[in-house]
């Protein structure tokens, strides 16, 4: 004859010399004895095959009977007649007999209805609860749950780094509308209060959320009522976003007069590995005015403004390019420089009143310290965002709208500048 262990589960204790039977012990006999006795049953091993001390460990299913077709050790579990014990590495069927298990002590069948798991199992030192898998050769194994403290940490920073990826998205596609008063030297009083909205760095075309951004700058340009429009570069990351790009700036074009200048992405010039195709070379059709090393003249509220865009691809070779452009700016009541590099303010301090410029994405991941905080994407920047004012010249650097290398931002919020021009002197802000 051959012993049988049943895989899974425990049953009552049963009489022994010197050892009681525990509650329901003869009941759950009784109820096994008349399943099985004279019955035809499948046996079939666990995956380890006999304890130490040599019997077989298997599930047991009859073929003929009250029980036909079902699991011997479900079915005692079902009636309240066993507790769960999985034994590693035999626990196929632990959560089935764990939630049979906890169906019955819910309808309090069996022993859970009339005296509960020590009166049954008066050897148990573990509490009702189901137990977590054990060697079957003695060797104590880990709970289930418990896990390597190195298992821990790794868990615990792929939780933390996928919450700060998903904020990150999130910051990324909240482009906000940032309004202040600029004071500009010499400005005309009929050009107080002139509203011009700033808008760069859409990077169109890579992975992320920059369409979604584009959207809300959108929606922001036309509650703004803006009455010139200036949009500084890093139009599109990806000749993918071609289409997109030309149908945000026609957008922006129809809301008031659109000036526009290209920057590096624009030109085809970028480490960002999701950047690349062909450059983008004009804005045909939009109904914007394209500045590439060149002037235009616009008519606000009556009065003359001039303005000079910089070509990217002569910036990074001559950066004096700006200084052309300057001279080339016709004389006017108010002059503005645009250009995607806030460093022009360098070579045109006090020879206009007012550059416009991106670029910088005001750090886009950004890190605090007690004191300050580390911008990931220009640590060295001197003009990272804000207001900058010097020899009379006002510089206003935008965070801009998209995202450049990865599609997140942090404590960087991407936004467009609504510039109420104010009559007074330069400042830093």
């Amino acid at each position: 004859e051959t012993s049988v262990r049943v895989i899974g589960i425990d049953t009552p204790e049963i009489p022994h010399p010197g050892r009681p039977a525990g509650c329901f012990g003869e009941e759950a006999r009784r109820v096994v004895d008349g399943w099985l006795a004279g019955r035809q049953v499948r046996v079939v091993p666990g995956v380890e095959p006999r304890d130490r001390y040599g019997r077989l460990l298997a599930s047991i299913t009859p073929l003929d009977g009250p029980l036909r077709g079902r699991d011997l050790a479900l079915a005692l579990a079902r009636r309240g007649l066993a507790r769960p014990l999985p034994i590693a590495p035999n626990t196929a069927n632990a959560a089935r007999v764990g939630a049979a298990v906890a169906d019955a002590r819910r309808h309090r069948r069996g022993l859970w209805g009339r005296c509960g798991l020590a009166a049954a199992f008066p050897r148990a030192v573990r509490t009702a609860a189901p137990l977590a898998p054990r060697s079957s050769r003695g060797r104590s194994s880990r709970m289930v749950g418990a896990m390597h403290p190195l298992q821990r940490s790794a868990r615990l920073v792929a939780g933390a780094a996928a919450c700060a990826a998903a904020y990150g998205l999130v910051e990324a596609g909240n482009v906000g509308l940032r309004e202040l008063d600029l004071p500009v030297r010499g400005l005309p009083p009929a050009l107080d209060g002139l509203r011009v909205l700033h808008v760069s760095d859409l990077h169109l075309g890579t992975p992320g959320v920059g369409r979604l951004a584009v959207g809300r700058a959108q929606r922001h340009a036309r509650a703004a009522r803006p009455e010139l429009i200036c949009v500084t570069g890093d139009l599109r990351s990806h000749e993918r976003g071609a289409a997109a790009t030309l149908a945000a700036i026609a957008d922006l074009a129809a809301l008031a007069p659109c000036v526009v200048v290209r920057g590096n992405h624009d030109a085809g010039s970028s480490r960002d590995p999701f950047a690349g195709g062909a450059p983008l070379v004009d804005v045909d059709g939009t109904g914007a005015i394209l500045l590439d090393d060149d002037v235009a003249e616009l008519e606000l509220r009556g009065v003359r403004v001039a303005l000079g865009g910089v070509r990217p691809e002569t910036w990074p070779d001559d950066e004096r390019a700006a200084c052309a452009v300057v001279d080339a700016i016709p004389d006017a009541p108010l002059r503005i420089l645009l250009c995607h590099f806030p460093e022009a303010l360098d070579h045109v301090a006090g020879r206009v009143q007012l550059v416009l410029a991106g670029h910088m994405h005001g750090g886009q991941l950004v890190l605090p310290y007690p004191g300050g905080r580390v911008r990931l994407a220009c640590p060295l920047a001197a003009y990272p965002e804000g207001t900058w004012g010097r020899a009379g010249t006002v510089l206003r650097v935008t965070r801009g709208v998209g995202t450049t290398f990865v599609p997140f931002r942090f404590l960087a919020r991407p936004e467009v500048d609504l510039l109420r021009l104010r009559v007074g002197g330069s400042q830093r802000a």
